[in-house]
């Protein structure tokens, strides 16, 4: 790691904290578990720093990857259901008609609701691409699986919930 990597390193990390704790509430679903699975993420990243390698990756996808096996093991852990409570963090909030608004909303907790019905490696995919916006690098990296296969697996996802939102139209 050079010396410019290492010294802006806690502020690259408080950046991606921010984007880490909306994909932590997806797939934790608690305010509490999210915020401190990407605490314990960070910590985790500073600790191991070293072992980052910006030739092979970058630290979006080595961070994203470390809070998702964090979130893996408090899921395991601590064996929550979901609620599948709907909040609206993340969704945008342009000006609309109250009726809009109200129609977007129940399609957004429809579609939170179907994403999250899905098999766990479906939801994975759509969450880091879809919301997220990482490359299918990235989200190879984060999952440790070939870009081909992300494409394939993330379209046979898309197919799914295309297919799951159907009847809601």
């Amino acid at each position: 790691m050079n010396a410019t990597v290492e010294t802006d390193f806690p502020e690259q990390l408080v950046d991606l904290g921010h984007d880490g704790f909306a994909l932590a509430m997806r797939w934790l679903r608690h305010r509490e578990d999210a915020a401190d699975a990407v605490q314990d993420a960070i910590r985790s990243a500073l600790r191991h720093r070293r072992s980052f390698d910006p030739q092979k990756g970058n630290c979006r996808a080595w961070f994203f990857k470390i809070l998702k096996n964090r979130c893996i093991d408090m899921l395991r852990k601590n064996k929550r259901q979901a609620s599948g409570d709907f909040d609206g963090e993340g969704l945008p909030s342009p000006m609309r008609s109250p009726a809009e608004v109200a129609q977007h909303n129940e399609m957004a907790e429809i579609l939170l609701r179907e994403i999250h019905a899905m098999d766990e490696t479906q939801r994975e995919l759509i969450l880091l691409r879809d919301f997220h916006g990482l490359s299918y690098n990235e989200i190879a990296m984060a999952l440790s699986i070939q870009v081909g296969t992300v494409m394939s697996r993330l379209h046979r996802a898309r197919k799914q919930l295309k297919q799951r939102m159907e009847p809601h139209r």
